[in-house]
């Protein structure tokens, strides 16, 4: 019985604990997703640094060259979908007019020729095109601020990538062995 009444303990000890976690991570977002997507393009440019140390080129010169070049194509990229941004959320309500006017031709067009009852006329009331464009303009808004956060995000890659250029230093100074002996066999 004891021992039943441990595990339940430990069952909302657990729950508790990943609830706490979940919560941490939602007030965290405004530095976790800027610090994944650094990870992501670290992990990413890694091996051409990594390629450019091996034609000896110093390791600050290697990292800020990769960093410079992945940072001019996100300046390109940016600069695109900054601009399409802009000019769809400034035609957001011409787009929903034109949906509201879709939709209602289509329920009408249904009601005349499908004969359907007073159940769809309230079926349009129901469907709210301009929720869809909000959606869409919501997702387009998250992305420029993930752009607006470049600086952050680049920052945070140079260190990545200086300190995986110095990773199997650190590792054989730390345990006395190669980084390769990490490595499964």
């Amino acid at each position: 019985m004891l021992q039943a009444t441990g595990r339940k303990g430990s069952v909302v000890v657990s729950l508790a604990a990943v609830i706490v976690i979940i919560f941490g991570m939602q007030m965290a977002k405004v530095l976790l997703v800027p610090f994944l997507i650094a990870a992501f393009l670290a992990l990413i440019s890694v091996r051409p640094m990594l390629w450019l140390q091996q034609k000896r080129l110093p390791n600050f010169l290697a990292a800020l060259a990769i960093v410079s070049a992945m940072a001019l194509i996100l300046a390109v990229i940016g600069a695109i979908l900054g601009s399409s941004i802009a000019d769809f959320t400034a035609a957001l309500p011409e787009y929903q007019a034109r949906l509201d006017v879709i939709v209602d031709g289509a329920v009408n067009f249904f009601l005349k020729h499908v004969g359907g009852d007073q159940s769809m006329d309230s079926l349009a009331d129901m469907v709210d095109p301009g929720w869809a464009m909000g959606l869409v303009a919501a997702i387009l808004n998250s992305l420029k601020d993930v752009l607006t956060n470049m600086f952050l995000i680049i920052f945070m890659m140079i260190f990545m990538l200086l300190e995986a250029s110095s990773f199997g230093t650190k590792v054989e100074a730390a345990f006395g062995r190669s980084a390769n002996s990490l490595e499964r066999p």
